[in-house]
């Protein structure tokens, strides 16, 4: 990943969990979209990384989560598609993962820009890192930056993105663009989370682009009729 030699914006393709924690779906995902992305996106959790057992969404996780093993295999599946692969890490866990697989960058959620013993970790890794911009504070974002320049980091991309699905087109603010490419030397990309059933779902990610992202993320799916899980963790 090198977003600031690209001639046009880098795509990521955010499957997160749309494969429903089945891989056989999540490998039909990736053949299908790989072709029109540079990288393709995961959220590489497991339930106890995220919440405890009596949270009303921890069945759902562990319902979501895959194995190590499940992990491996599809990393190496996507990396066979020619496109990069990237994956929200939220503990050790996602980090040794990372570690031991062909991955090439991860990225750091918006809850966890301030969790900077996970960001040392991801700093030894040595590869990419995508960083939340969205509902971040600029002192958190020169904190964590700051901790990955001091490791091996060869790559930051901040991404920019309201963190509320679906995201209305009064709160995209679009503008915050301009301010963080003024603001800093790293490449500027927008996540959208618009509603994917609106016109807009395309427009808005092209409007980011005219207003400095180099990078844009967005979530996909193979087929809309099935809405399947609604659970979202936005990054």
């Amino acid at each position: 990943m090198v977003v600031s030699q690209q001639e046009s914006p880098y795509i990521i393709a955010e499957i997160a969990n749309t494969h429903e924690g089945n891989i056989k779906n999540a490998k039909s995902l990736v053949s299908a979209i790989a072709e029109n992305a540079d990288a393709i996106k995961f959220q590489m959790f497991t339930a106890d990384e995220l919440a405890v057992p009596s949270f009303p969404d921890y069945d759902a996780y562990q319902e979501l989560q895959f194995t190590r093993e499940e992990w491996t295999e599809l990393i190496s599946f996507t990396a066979d598609q020619d496109v990069d692969v990237f994956a929200d890490v939220f503990g050790n866990w996602g980090v040794s993962i990372a570690e031991q697989t062909e991955i090439s960058g991860v990225k750091i959620h918006t809850a966890d820009v301030s969790n900077h013993a996970l960001l040392r970790s991801v700093a030894a890794l040595g590869l990419p890192v995508v960083i939340s911009a969205g509902g971040t504070t600029a002192l958190e974002l020169r904190e964590a930056t700051a901790i990955l320049e001091d490791g091996d980091v060869p790559e930051i991309l901040l991404m920019y993105g309201f963190q509320a699905y679906p995201t209305q087109l009064d709160d995209s603010n679009l503008s915050r663009i301009h301010k963080l490419t003024r603001e800093w030397e790293y490449p500027i990309g927008y996540a959208s989370h618009v509603d994917g059933g609106v016109s807009e779902a395309v427009d808005v990610p092209v409007w980011a682009t005219a207003a400095g992202a180099e990078a844009v993320e967005v979530h996909v799916t193979e087929d809309r009729s099935r809405e399947g899980t609604r659970l979202l963790l936005l990054a």
